[in-house]
């Protein structure tokens, strides 16, 4: 936690309070594993800035931990894609999201839990959701011939 205010961001650097910010929710999300101990006034307090100064980057505090969840699922759908990024073949990707998605939640147990267990994460936008787990099914495209999941994940489990 600083000991003393933030000095002020250049002109043009705003970018960087959204960054401590958001990285700051994290770590209280993290560290507390509940959503009520991210108040906008804690947030401030570990930045260092004034509660006001977090409204020019988030509308509410529901805005902040909903840029905390698309935070976590950015960081989860790049662990999907790298995970499959040499992947030979469709069954061989899918196994390797499985361990992806695995190493991430073993990983990054505090934010992964708290995301994933949240009242804010119960139904999440479209976009933020489709991100991640949409990305599951690419390694088997429609004109694989793989068919429907049921008939497919048999063979995968077996191989």
């Amino acid at each position: 936690m600083p000991s003393e205010p933030r000095k002020r961001a250049a002109r043009g650097q705003g970018a960087a309070l959204h960054g401590e910010v958001l990285a700051a929710a994290m770590d209280l999300l993290a560290e507390t594993g509940s959503e009520e101990a991210v108040s906008l006034r804690a947030v401030a307090k570990r930045v260092g800035v004034s509660v006001p100064s977090i409204y020019l980057h988030f509308a509410d505090k529901q805005a902040l931990l909903d840029a905390v969840c698309e935070e976590v699922f950015e960081k989860l759908f790049l662990a999907l894609k790298e995970g499959t990024a040499d992947a030979t073949d469709s069954f061989a990707a899918l196994r390797r999201q499985g361990s992806a998605y695995v190493r991430f939640a073993l990983e990054t147990p505090d934010p992964y839990r708290s995301v994933l267990r949240s009242p804010s994460t119960e139904q999440p936008e479209r976009e933020t959701a489709d991100g991640p787990f949409c990305h599951a099914s690419d390694p088997v495209p429609a004109s694989s011939g793989a068919g429907a999941p049921q008939d497919w994940i048999p063979a995968l489990l077996t191989r």
